[in-house]
């Protein structure tokens, strides 16, 4: 076992325990930028003003590490000299739609004194996701930003048209039942 490995499953398995999963359902989504203790301060700043919770967590995650949340949604970003890290629970909508968006959103937006003055966000392979396999093996792809924002839309998508059918069909099935044990009006003698 590599180094890296070892690391990300003690980061996986510490991460676990604040979202309550298990260490294979969580990913890791990396944003490759080099960043700095102001940005991350104006990042946390900025989502605690939008109305999320944040509370700064211990564990092994090769930084400080923030359990965001919002309502049942929570994610745990954590500051690295190399870029911001989102960990969310996979297949999650709420926290793949909402929390990792909003602090995508908010994380370009403390960034972007310093882009005006030297680069812009890197939109070509500029994130990477990272989740361990059955085995326990880390599994790393590359990605844009536009990429994964766009498989979030389709996904999303795709389980709301599911829940809707879902709905439907529950929703005449509901129907047959209720007209079979509907008794018809008698009128109450007085």
């Amino acid at each position: 076992m590599d180094y890296r490995q070892k690391d990300f499953l003690t980061k996986f398995k510490d991460a676990s325990k604040h979202l309550k999963v298990t260490p294979n359902e969580l990913i890791s989504l990396k944003v490759r930028e080099n960043s700095n203790y102001q940005e991350y301060k104006v990042l946390l700043d900025d989502l605690e003003k939008s109305g999320l919770s944040i509370t700064q967590i211990d564990g092994k995650l090769q930084g400080n590490g923030y359990l965001v949340a919002n309502f049942d949604s929570k994610v745990i970003i954590v500051e690295h000299e190399t870029g911001l890290e989102i960990l969310y629970i996979a297949g999650s909508i709420a926290s793949l739609l909402a929390l990792p968006q909003i602090i995508l959103f908010y994380w370009e937006k403390a960034n972007s004194l310093k882009n005006r003055f030297m680069h812009h966000f890197n939109d070509d392979g500029g994130i990477e996701i990272r989740k361990l396999d059955n085995s326990g093996q880390l599994v790393e792809e590359h990605f844009s930003k536009s990429y994964i924002q766009n498989q979030a839309l389709l996904n999303a998508s795709n389980e709301i048209s599911q829940l809707k059918n879902e709905v439907k069909n529950l929703n005449t099935r509901l129907g047959v039942l209720e007209k079979k044990i509907s008794i018809p009006n008698k009128k109450i003698k007085k």
